[in-house]
Protein backbone atom coordinates (compact mmCIF):
# COMPACT_ATOMS: atom_id res chain seq x y z
CA UNK A 1 0.00 0.00 0.00
CA UNK A 2 1.06 3.46 -1.49
CA UNK A 3 2.53 5.48 1.70
CA UNK A 4 -0.34 8.48 1.35
CA UNK A 5 -3.10 5.46 1.72
CA UNK A 6 -1.55 4.81 6.01
CA UNK A 7 -2.64 6.28 8.93
CA UNK A 8 -1.81 9.81 10.61
CA UNK A 9 -2.73 11.66 7.12
CA UNK A 10 -6.01 14.06 6.72
CA UNK A 11 -8.80 12.81 5.04
CA UNK A 12 -8.71 15.79 2.48
CA UNK A 13 -5.14 14.67 1.89
CA UNK A 14 -5.93 11.20 1.51
CA UNK A 15 -9.54 11.67 -1.05
CA UNK A 16 -6.87 14.42 -3.03
CA UNK A 17 -4.32 10.88 -3.58
CA UNK A 18 -6.98 8.49 -4.22
CA UNK A 19 -8.90 10.80 -6.33
CA UNK A 20 -5.74 11.35 -8.90
CA UNK A 21 -4.93 7.44 -8.59
CA UNK A 22 -8.37 6.07 -9.02
CA UNK A 23 -9.93 8.80 -11.42
CA UNK A 24 -11.42 7.14 -13.92
CA UNK A 25 -12.57 3.77 -11.30
CA UNK A 26 -15.92 4.01 -10.38
CA UNK A 27 -17.34 5.69 -7.16
CA UNK A 28 -20.74 6.91 -6.30
CA UNK A 29 -23.96 5.78 -6.75
CA UNK A 30 -27.33 6.53 -6.33
CA UNK A 31 -30.23 5.42 -8.15
CA UNK A 32 -29.53 6.04 -11.60
CA UNK A 33 -26.43 8.26 -11.34
CA UNK A 34 -23.03 7.78 -11.20
CA UNK A 35 -19.67 9.37 -10.55
CA UNK A 36 -16.31 8.02 -11.02
CA UNK A 37 -13.55 9.37 -8.51
CA UNK A 38 -12.36 12.41 -10.82
CA UNK A 39 -15.60 13.11 -11.60
CA UNK A 40 -16.68 13.27 -8.11
CA UNK A 41 -13.41 15.02 -7.25
CA UNK A 42 -14.63 17.80 -9.93
CA UNK A 43 -17.98 18.16 -7.66
CA UNK A 44 -16.39 18.44 -4.06
CA UNK A 45 -13.97 21.30 -5.80
CA UNK A 46 -17.07 23.09 -7.47
CA UNK A 47 -18.78 23.30 -3.89
CA UNK A 48 -15.35 23.95 -2.35
CA UNK A 49 -14.88 26.93 -4.88
CA UNK A 50 -18.79 27.94 -4.10
CA UNK A 51 -18.32 27.81 -0.58
CA UNK A 52 -15.22 29.98 -0.57
CA UNK A 53 -16.86 32.39 -2.70
CA UNK A 54 -19.47 32.18 0.49
CA UNK A 55 -16.43 32.83 2.94
CA UNK A 56 -15.97 29.55 3.96
CA UNK A 57 -12.29 29.61 5.57
CA UNK A 58 -10.10 27.49 7.41
CA UNK A 59 -11.74 26.13 10.74
CA UNK A 60 -15.12 27.70 10.06
CA UNK A 61 -18.13 25.86 11.41
CA UNK A 62 -20.36 24.65 8.86
CA UNK A 63 -23.93 23.16 9.32
CA UNK A 64 -24.70 20.72 6.79
CA UNK A 65 -28.60 18.99 7.36
CA UNK A 66 -29.43 17.63 4.32
CA UNK A 67 -30.43 14.19 3.17
CA UNK A 68 -29.08 11.18 1.98
CA UNK A 69 -27.91 11.84 -0.78
CA UNK A 70 -24.48 12.37 -3.86
CA UNK A 71 -25.02 16.05 -2.57
CA UNK A 72 -24.30 15.57 1.07
CA UNK A 73 -21.13 13.82 0.17
CA UNK A 74 -19.74 16.17 -2.27
CA UNK A 75 -20.22 19.10 0.43
CA UNK A 76 -19.02 17.51 3.46
CA UNK A 77 -15.85 16.86 1.29
CA UNK A 78 -15.68 20.00 0.10
CA UNK A 79 -15.54 21.69 3.49
CA UNK A 80 -13.19 19.55 5.05
CA UNK A 81 -11.22 20.85 1.57
CA UNK A 82 -11.13 24.27 3.05
CA UNK A 83 -10.14 22.91 6.06
CA UNK A 84 -13.61 23.53 7.43
CA UNK A 85 -15.23 21.85 10.23
CA UNK A 86 -18.37 20.00 8.97
CA UNK A 87 -21.11 20.09 11.84
CA UNK A 88 -23.96 17.45 10.77
CA UNK A 89 -27.33 17.70 11.60
CA UNK A 90 -29.58 14.26 11.35
CA UNK A 91 -32.88 14.76 9.03
CA UNK A 92 -36.14 14.28 10.71
CA UNK A 93 -35.28 16.41 13.99
CA UNK A 94 -37.82 18.70 15.43
CA UNK A 95 -37.55 22.25 15.48
CA UNK A 96 -36.45 22.49 19.34
CA UNK A 97 -33.91 19.56 18.49
CA UNK A 98 -32.03 21.90 15.68
CA UNK A 99 -32.49 25.33 17.69
CA UNK A 100 -30.25 23.63 20.29
CA UNK A 101 -28.45 22.23 18.17
CA UNK A 102 -27.32 25.34 16.18
CA UNK A 103 -27.13 27.43 19.38
CA UNK A 104 -24.82 25.52 20.87
CA UNK A 105 -22.63 25.55 18.08
CA UNK A 106 -22.91 28.75 16.78
CA UNK A 107 -22.04 28.22 13.39
CA UNK A 108 -21.29 30.64 10.85
CA UNK A 109 -22.92 28.54 7.77
CA UNK A 110 -25.81 26.66 7.63
CA UNK A 111 -26.59 24.23 4.45
CA UNK A 112 -29.76 22.28 4.81
CA UNK A 113 -32.19 20.59 2.15
CA UNK A 114 -35.99 19.51 3.03
CA UNK A 115 -37.07 18.41 5.79
CA UNK A 116 -34.62 20.56 7.96
CA UNK A 117 -34.66 23.37 5.00
CA UNK A 118 -38.63 24.14 5.36
CA UNK A 119 -38.57 24.05 9.08
CA UNK A 120 -35.65 26.16 9.75
CA UNK A 121 -36.34 28.81 6.77
CA UNK A 122 -39.58 30.34 8.60
CA UNK A 123 -37.35 30.71 11.84
CA UNK A 124 -34.26 32.31 9.80
CA UNK A 125 -35.13 35.15 12.42
CA UNK A 126 -33.78 32.94 15.59
CA UNK A 127 -30.58 32.95 14.21
CA UNK A 128 -28.88 36.36 13.65
CA UNK A 129 -25.25 34.46 14.14
CA UNK A 130 -25.77 32.73 10.61
CA UNK A 131 -23.96 34.32 8.02
CA UNK A 132 -24.63 32.25 5.33
CA UNK A 133 -28.06 30.04 4.22
CA UNK A 134 -27.74 27.69 1.71
CA UNK A 135 -31.21 25.95 1.06
CA UNK A 136 -32.48 23.50 -1.64
CA UNK A 137 -36.28 22.45 -2.08
CA UNK A 138 -37.79 25.17 -0.25
CA UNK A 139 -40.85 27.35 -1.48
CA UNK A 140 -40.11 30.68 0.81
CA UNK A 141 -36.98 31.61 0.76
CA UNK A 142 -35.44 33.72 3.76
CA UNK A 143 -34.96 37.21 1.73
CA UNK A 144 -30.57 36.69 2.25
CA UNK A 145 -30.96 32.76 2.03
CA UNK A 146 -29.32 30.98 -1.40
CA UNK A 147 -30.42 28.31 -3.57
CA UNK A 148 -27.74 25.22 -3.18
CA UNK A 149 -27.42 25.51 -7.10
CA UNK A 150 -26.31 28.96 -6.67
CA UNK A 151 -22.88 27.18 -4.78
CA UNK A 152 -21.97 24.69 -7.11
CA UNK A 153 -19.63 26.72 -8.66
CA UNK A 154 -18.77 26.47 -13.04
CA UNK A 155 -14.89 26.52 -11.86
CA UNK A 156 -13.45 23.54 -9.53
CA UNK A 157 -11.20 25.32 -6.59
CA UNK A 158 -7.67 24.57 -6.92
CA UNK A 159 -5.41 23.15 -4.14
CA UNK A 160 -6.05 25.14 -0.72
CA UNK A 161 -3.35 25.74 1.51
CA UNK A 162 -3.87 25.71 4.96
CA UNK A 163 -1.57 26.74 7.92
CA UNK A 164 -1.07 24.67 10.36
CA UNK A 165 -3.50 22.04 9.46
CA UNK A 166 -2.62 17.75 9.98
CA UNK A 167 -4.64 15.08 11.13
CA UNK A 168 -5.11 16.46 14.68
CA UNK A 169 -6.94 20.03 13.69
CA UNK A 170 -10.76 19.49 14.04
CA UNK A 171 -12.78 18.27 11.07
CA UNK A 172 -16.09 16.78 11.93
CA UNK A 173 -18.78 17.93 15.16
CA UNK A 174 -21.43 15.18 15.58
CA UNK A 175 -23.92 15.47 17.85
CA UNK A 176 -24.64 12.51 20.35
CA UNK A 177 -28.35 10.99 20.62
CA UNK A 178 -29.40 12.60 23.58
CA UNK A 179 -31.13 9.49 25.02
CA UNK A 180 -30.62 11.02 28.92
CA UNK A 181 -29.15 14.41 28.49
CA UNK A 182 -28.59 17.31 26.15
CA UNK A 183 -26.69 15.95 22.78
CA UNK A 184 -23.27 16.84 23.07
CA UNK A 185 -21.22 17.99 20.26
CA UNK A 186 -17.87 15.65 20.21
CA UNK A 187 -15.45 17.47 18.34
CA UNK A 188 -13.06 14.79 15.98
CA UNK A 189 -9.96 15.31 13.68
CA UNK A 190 -8.93 15.28 10.89
CA UNK A 191 -7.18 11.87 10.76
CA UNK A 192 -10.51 10.18 12.51
CA UNK A 193 -12.09 9.25 8.83
CA UNK A 194 -8.90 7.41 7.93
CA UNK A 195 -7.92 5.35 11.11
CA UNK A 196 -12.27 4.52 11.35
CA UNK A 197 -12.27 3.31 7.67
CA UNK A 198 -9.21 2.04 7.17
CA UNK A 199 -9.30 0.10 10.54
CA UNK A 200 -12.92 -1.67 9.08
CA UNK A 201 -11.51 -2.09 5.57
CA UNK A 202 -8.06 -4.06 6.88
CA UNK A 203 -10.07 -6.10 9.59
CA UNK A 204 -13.20 -7.33 7.21
CA UNK A 205 -10.44 -7.81 4.47
CA UNK A 206 -12.41 -5.18 1.80
CA UNK A 207 -10.62 -4.92 -1.61
CA UNK A 208 -11.23 -2.76 -4.30
CA UNK A 209 -14.13 -5.01 -5.77
CA UNK A 210 -16.12 -4.37 -2.44
CA UNK A 211 -18.92 -2.15 -2.70
CA UNK A 212 -20.49 -0.66 0.60
CA UNK A 213 -24.44 -0.08 1.00
CA UNK A 214 -25.04 3.03 3.20
CA UNK A 215 -28.55 3.48 4.23
CA UNK A 216 -27.42 5.87 7.14
CA UNK A 217 -27.33 9.49 7.55
CA UNK A 218 -24.20 11.22 6.72
CA UNK A 219 -24.59 13.04 10.35
CA UNK A 220 -23.76 9.48 12.13
CA UNK A 221 -20.30 8.14 12.58
CA UNK A 222 -20.84 5.06 9.86
CA UNK A 223 -22.25 7.76 7.28
CA UNK A 224 -19.60 10.73 7.72
CA UNK A 225 -16.34 8.26 8.91
CA UNK A 226 -16.80 5.30 8.75
CA UNK A 227 -18.22 4.43 5.11
CA UNK A 228 -16.67 7.06 2.89
CA UNK A 229 -12.88 5.95 4.88
CA UNK A 230 -13.52 1.94 3.86
CA UNK A 231 -13.72 2.56 0.07
CA UNK A 232 -11.20 5.34 0.01
CA UNK A 233 -8.81 2.76 1.46
CA UNK A 234 -8.83 0.69 -1.81
CA UNK A 235 -10.54 2.59 -4.15
CA UNK A 236 -13.54 0.97 -4.17
CA UNK A 237 -17.43 1.40 -4.27
CA UNK A 238 -20.02 3.23 -2.55
CA UNK A 239 -23.91 3.11 -3.00
CA UNK A 240 -26.12 5.64 -1.25
CA UNK A 241 -29.99 4.60 -0.19
CA UNK A 242 -32.13 7.62 0.71
CA UNK A 243 -32.98 5.43 3.68
CA UNK A 244 -33.48 1.61 5.01
CA UNK A 245 -36.41 -0.09 3.38
CA UNK A 246 -37.04 -3.81 4.64
CA UNK A 247 -39.37 -4.25 1.64
CA UNK A 248 -36.89 -2.66 -0.83
CA UNK A 249 -33.47 -3.35 0.94
CA UNK A 250 -32.37 -6.87 -0.70
CA UNK A 251 -33.46 -5.76 -4.49
CA UNK A 252 -31.66 -2.55 -4.27
CA UNK A 253 -28.60 -5.27 -2.68
CA UNK A 254 -29.10 -7.35 -6.20
CA UNK A 255 -29.13 -3.93 -8.05
CA UNK A 256 -26.56 -2.45 -6.73
CA UNK A 257 -24.39 -5.45 -6.14
CA UNK A 258 -23.52 -4.73 -2.75
CA UNK A 259 -20.65 -6.64 -0.92
CA UNK A 260 -20.72 -5.14 2.47
CA UNK A 261 -22.99 -2.92 4.86
CA UNK A 262 -23.88 -2.04 7.97
CA UNK A 263 -26.53 -2.75 10.20
CA UNK A 264 -28.41 -2.07 13.81
CA UNK A 265 -29.31 -5.55 14.62
CA UNK A 266 -32.62 -3.99 15.09
CA UNK A 267 -32.69 -3.50 11.07
CA UNK A 268 -31.51 -7.07 10.91
CA UNK A 269 -34.49 -8.54 11.84
CA UNK A 270 -36.51 -6.29 10.02
CA UNK A 271 -34.97 -8.35 6.79
CA UNK A 272 -35.11 -11.90 7.76
CA UNK A 273 -38.31 -11.75 5.79
CA UNK A 274 -38.62 -9.02 4.10
CA UNK A 275 -39.48 -9.51 0.17
CA UNK A 276 -37.23 -10.48 -2.21
CA UNK A 277 -35.03 -11.97 0.28
CA UNK A 278 -32.74 -14.24 -1.02
CA UNK A 279 -32.22 -17.72 -0.80
CA UNK A 280 -29.35 -18.67 1.46
CA UNK A 281 -26.04 -18.42 0.05
CA UNK A 282 -27.69 -16.49 -3.25
CA UNK A 283 -26.76 -12.72 -2.01
CA UNK A 284 -23.94 -10.43 -2.92
CA UNK A 285 -23.49 -9.38 0.13
CA UNK A 286 -19.93 -11.28 1.60
CA UNK A 287 -20.58 -9.42 4.78
CA UNK A 288 -23.11 -7.86 7.53
CA UNK A 289 -21.05 -5.65 10.12
CA UNK A 290 -23.30 -5.63 13.23
CA UNK A 291 -23.19 -5.20 16.78
CA UNK A 292 -23.94 -8.64 17.65
CA UNK A 293 -24.13 -11.88 16.71
CA UNK A 294 -27.09 -13.23 15.20
CA UNK A 295 -27.38 -16.48 14.49
CA UNK A 296 -30.47 -17.02 12.94
CA UNK A 297 -29.98 -14.71 10.09
CA UNK A 298 -26.35 -16.45 9.49
CA UNK A 299 -28.54 -19.22 9.33
CA UNK A 300 -31.28 -18.31 6.72
CA UNK A 301 -28.92 -16.11 4.54
CA UNK A 302 -25.21 -17.84 4.74
CA UNK A 303 -24.09 -14.27 5.05
CA UNK A 304 -21.13 -13.64 7.46
CA UNK A 305 -21.44 -11.02 9.98
CA UNK A 306 -18.39 -8.95 11.14
CA UNK A 307 -18.97 -7.88 15.43
CA UNK A 308 -17.75 -4.50 15.90
CA UNK A 309 -17.95 -1.90 18.74
CA UNK A 310 -17.33 2.01 18.87
CA UNK A 311 -18.77 5.40 19.62
CA UNK A 312 -18.98 8.74 18.37
CA UNK A 313 -16.41 9.65 20.94
CA UNK A 314 -13.85 6.77 19.59
CA UNK A 315 -14.11 8.40 16.12
CA UNK A 316 -16.42 5.29 15.39
CA UNK A 317 -12.91 3.30 15.75
CA UNK A 318 -13.08 0.30 18.81
CA UNK A 319 -12.77 -3.15 18.22
CA UNK A 320 -13.92 -5.62 15.43
CA UNK A 321 -13.98 -9.60 14.81
CA UNK A 322 -12.08 -11.67 12.58
CA UNK A 323 -13.09 -12.85 9.19
CA UNK A 324 -14.72 -16.12 9.30
CA UNK A 325 -16.53 -15.44 13.21
CA UNK A 326 -19.14 -17.88 13.48
CA UNK A 327 -20.08 -16.89 17.12
CA UNK A 328 -18.33 -19.33 18.49
CA UNK A 329 -16.89 -17.44 21.16
CA UNK A 330 -19.77 -16.93 23.34
CA UNK A 331 -21.98 -13.59 23.71
CA UNK A 332 -20.65 -10.39 23.56
CA UNK A 333 -17.82 -11.37 21.81
CA UNK A 334 -16.09 -8.05 19.65
CA UNK A 335 -13.07 -9.07 18.21
CA UNK A 336 -9.77 -7.38 18.97
CA UNK A 337 -8.85 -3.40 18.66
CA UNK A 338 -8.77 -1.97 15.00
CA UNK A 339 -5.69 -0.79 13.91
CA UNK A 340 -3.74 2.20 15.80
CA UNK A 341 -6.55 1.39 19.01
CA UNK A 342 -6.06 0.19 22.00
CA UNK A 343 -8.57 -0.98 24.55
CA UNK A 344 -8.51 -2.00 28.25
CA UNK A 345 -10.67 -2.53 31.14
CA UNK A 346 -10.27 -0.12 34.29
CA UNK A 347 -11.85 -0.68 37.73
CA UNK A 348 -14.08 2.80 38.99
CA UNK A 349 -11.27 4.23 40.68
CA UNK A 350 -9.03 4.28 37.32
CA UNK A 351 -6.94 1.81 37.65
CA UNK A 352 -6.33 -0.46 34.79
CA UNK A 353 -7.38 -4.40 35.26
CA UNK A 354 -5.19 -7.56 34.69
CA UNK A 355 -6.41 -9.53 31.60
CA UNK A 356 -9.49 -11.45 32.17
CA UNK A 357 -11.33 -9.06 34.62
CA UNK A 358 -13.91 -6.93 34.13
CA UNK A 359 -14.64 -3.32 34.35
CA UNK A 360 -14.92 -0.24 32.29
CA UNK A 361 -13.82 -0.57 28.62
CA UNK A 362 -12.02 2.49 27.82
CA UNK A 363 -10.25 3.37 24.63
CA UNK A 364 -7.17 5.12 23.28
CA UNK A 365 -5.82 6.05 19.68
CA UNK A 366 -4.43 8.67 17.94
CA UNK A 367 -7.79 10.26 16.56
CA UNK A 368 -10.22 10.08 19.40
CA UNK A 369 -12.50 12.76 19.98
CA UNK A 370 -10.38 16.14 20.76
CA UNK A 371 -12.98 17.26 22.91
CA UNK A 372 -17.01 17.91 23.20
CA UNK A 373 -17.48 21.24 22.24
CA UNK A 374 -18.02 24.74 24.73
CA UNK A 375 -17.97 21.78 27.77
CA UNK A 376 -14.93 20.88 29.29
CA UNK A 377 -16.03 19.67 32.16
CA UNK A 378 -17.85 16.58 30.28
CA UNK A 379 -14.52 16.50 28.45
CA UNK A 380 -12.81 15.59 31.25
CA UNK A 381 -15.04 13.31 32.86
CA UNK A 382 -15.11 11.71 29.39
CA UNK A 383 -11.08 11.77 28.48
CA UNK A 384 -8.72 10.82 30.99
CA UNK A 385 -5.01 10.46 30.13
CA UNK A 386 -5.66 10.09 26.13
CA UNK A 387 -8.59 7.53 27.49
CA UNK A 388 -12.10 7.65 26.58
CA UNK A 389 -14.31 6.05 29.35
CA UNK A 390 -16.68 4.31 27.16
CA UNK A 391 -19.08 3.88 29.92
CA UNK A 392 -19.58 0.25 28.66
CA UNK A 393 -19.28 -2.36 31.18
CA UNK A 394 -16.38 -5.81 29.10
CA UNK A 395 -13.34 -7.77 29.34
CA UNK A 396 -10.21 -7.91 27.43
CA UNK A 397 -8.69 -11.27 27.76
CA UNK A 398 -4.68 -11.65 27.03
CA UNK A 399 -4.79 -12.05 23.53
CA UNK A 400 -6.68 -8.62 23.33
CA UNK A 401 -9.61 -9.93 22.49
CA UNK A 402 -12.79 -8.24 23.81
CA UNK A 403 -16.36 -8.67 25.07
CA UNK A 404 -18.83 -6.79 25.69
CA UNK A 405 -20.85 -6.82 28.82
CA UNK A 406 -23.95 -4.07 29.05
CA UNK A 407 -23.77 -0.58 29.71
CA UNK A 408 -22.50 0.46 33.78
CA UNK A 409 -25.38 3.25 33.65
CA UNK A 410 -27.58 0.78 32.50
CA UNK A 411 -26.86 -2.12 34.76
CA UNK A 412 -29.64 -3.14 37.32
CA UNK A 413 -28.90 -3.88 40.53
CA UNK A 414 -31.76 -6.44 41.82
CA UNK A 415 -31.03 -7.84 45.81
CA UNK A 416 -27.31 -7.00 45.29
CA UNK A 417 -27.08 -8.54 41.88
CA UNK A 418 -25.35 -6.63 39.10
CA UNK A 419 -27.80 -7.72 35.91
CA UNK A 420 -26.96 -6.26 32.30
CA UNK A 421 -29.77 -5.63 30.38
CA UNK A 422 -28.21 -6.50 26.57
CA UNK A 423 -27.56 -9.82 28.17
CA UNK A 424 -31.57 -10.06 28.80
CA UNK A 425 -32.29 -8.58 25.83
CA UNK A 426 -30.00 -11.13 23.81
CA UNK A 427 -31.90 -13.89 25.26
CA UNK A 428 -35.27 -12.25 24.60
CA UNK A 429 -34.67 -11.25 20.87
CA UNK A 430 -34.18 -14.91 20.27
CA UNK A 431 -37.88 -15.69 20.67
CA UNK A 432 -39.36 -16.14 17.16
CA UNK A 433 -42.23 -13.50 17.87
CA UNK A 434 -40.12 -10.73 19.15
CA UNK A 435 -38.88 -7.97 17.01
CA UNK A 436 -37.59 -6.47 19.08
CA UNK A 437 -37.09 -5.30 22.95
CA UNK A 438 -35.91 -3.06 25.27
CA UNK A 439 -35.04 -3.92 29.27
CA UNK A 440 -34.38 -1.76 32.21
CA UNK A 441 -34.62 -1.34 35.94
CA UNK A 442 -37.51 -0.34 37.61
CA UNK A 443 -37.98 0.78 41.51
CA UNK A 444 -38.61 -1.63 43.98
CA UNK A 445 -38.79 -0.95 47.67
CA UNK A 446 -37.71 -5.22 48.39
CA UNK A 447 -35.06 -5.57 46.10
CA UNK A 448 -33.87 -1.76 45.27
CA UNK A 449 -35.14 -2.32 41.32
CA UNK A 450 -37.03 -5.10 39.04
CA UNK A 451 -36.28 -6.41 35.84
CA UNK A 452 -38.84 -4.41 33.13
CA UNK A 453 -38.96 -5.27 29.54
CA UNK A 454 -40.99 -3.21 26.62
CA UNK A 455 -41.22 -6.28 23.84
CA UNK A 456 -42.64 -5.64 19.94
CA UNK A 457 -44.43 -7.61 18.06
CA UNK A 458 -45.85 -7.24 14.55
CA UNK A 459 -49.03 -6.67 14.19
CA UNK A 460 -51.32 -9.42 13.84
CA UNK A 461 -48.73 -11.52 16.17
CA UNK A 462 -49.46 -12.67 19.84
CA UNK A 463 -47.41 -13.38 22.89
CA UNK A 464 -48.21 -14.16 26.13
CA UNK A 465 -45.35 -12.80 28.90
CA UNK A 466 -45.58 -16.06 30.63
CA UNK A 467 -44.32 -17.93 27.92
CA UNK A 468 -41.90 -15.09 26.48
CA UNK A 469 -40.66 -15.81 30.18
CA UNK A 470 -40.39 -19.73 30.52
CA UNK A 471 -38.29 -19.43 26.80
CA UNK A 472 -36.25 -17.23 28.52
CA UNK A 473 -35.64 -18.88 31.92
CA UNK A 474 -33.72 -21.55 29.60
CA UNK A 475 -31.02 -19.71 29.12
CA UNK A 476 -31.00 -16.89 32.42
CA UNK A 477 -30.94 -17.22 35.51
CA UNK A 478 -34.27 -16.35 38.08
CA UNK A 479 -32.95 -13.42 39.07
CA UNK A 480 -32.06 -12.27 35.50
CA UNK A 481 -35.99 -12.93 34.26
CA UNK A 482 -37.73 -10.07 33.87
CA UNK A 483 -40.68 -9.41 36.45
CA UNK A 484 -42.75 -6.86 34.61
CA UNK A 485 -43.61 -7.36 30.99
CA UNK A 486 -45.24 -4.83 28.44
CA UNK A 487 -46.26 -6.16 24.96
CA UNK A 488 -46.28 -3.40 22.09
CA UNK A 489 -47.06 -3.71 18.60
CA UNK A 490 -45.05 -2.29 15.86
CA UNK A 491 -41.21 -0.44 16.54
CA UNK A 492 -40.35 0.95 19.62
CA UNK A 493 -39.49 5.02 19.86
CA UNK A 494 -36.20 5.76 18.33
CA UNK A 495 -33.89 8.74 18.36
CA UNK A 496 -33.18 10.77 15.40
CA UNK A 497 -29.90 8.64 14.51
CA UNK A 498 -31.57 5.50 14.78
CA UNK A 499 -30.86 4.04 17.89
CA UNK A 500 -33.77 3.28 20.48
CA UNK A 501 -34.67 5.69 22.44
CA UNK A 502 -34.17 3.72 25.85
CA UNK A 503 -35.36 7.06 28.23
CA UNK A 504 -38.56 7.09 27.02
CA UNK A 505 -39.42 3.49 26.62
CA UNK A 506 -38.14 3.89 30.44
CA UNK A 507 -40.02 7.33 31.51
CA UNK A 508 -43.66 5.85 29.91
CA UNK A 509 -43.43 2.33 31.51
CA UNK A 510 -46.16 1.77 33.84
CA UNK A 511 -46.22 -1.10 36.10
CA UNK A 512 -49.48 -1.24 37.45
CA UNK A 513 -50.51 -2.06 34.10
CA UNK A 514 -47.61 -4.34 33.16
CA UNK A 515 -48.00 -8.22 33.25
CA UNK A 516 -46.45 -9.09 36.69
CA UNK A 517 -44.26 -12.08 37.10
CA UNK A 518 -45.02 -11.86 40.49
CA UNK A 519 -48.27 -11.38 40.56
CA UNK A 520 -49.22 -14.48 38.11
CA UNK A 521 -47.13 -16.73 40.73
CA UNK A 522 -48.73 -15.94 43.46
CA UNK A 523 -52.30 -15.95 41.95
CA UNK A 524 -51.29 -19.56 40.71
CA UNK A 525 -50.05 -20.42 44.34
CA UNK A 526 -53.29 -19.40 46.02
CA UNK A 527 -55.46 -21.03 43.52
Amino acid sequence: MSSVFKLGRASRDVWTSRAALSADKPFLHFQDRSWTYGAADIEIRRYAAGLFALGVRQGDLVVVGMTNRPETLFIQFAVRHLGGVMVGMVPGCTYDEMAYQLDHCQAGYFIADDPIASVIAPRRGDFPYLKKLVLDSVERMPLDAINLAAIHADTPIGPVTLNGYDDLSPAEILYTSGSTSKPKGVVLPAGALVTSGFGYADRFEFVEEDHFLLPFTFAHGTGALLAPGMVLKEGSQLTLLEKLSPSRFWGQVEESGATAVLLFPAQINLLMNAPNAPKKGESTLRIVITHEWMGDFWERFGIPMGMTWGSTETGATGAGSEPGYRGDKGQGYLGKPYAEAEIAAFDPDGRRLPAGQPGELRLKHRHIMRKYLNAPDLTAQAVVDGWVLTGDLGMVNAEGCVWYEGRLKNMIKRSGENISPAEVEVVINDHPAVSECMVFGVPDVIRKEEVALVVSVDEGQSLDPAELIAFASEKLARAKLPRFVQVVFGPLPRLSVGKLDRNRVAQTFDTASAWDGRAQATSKASN
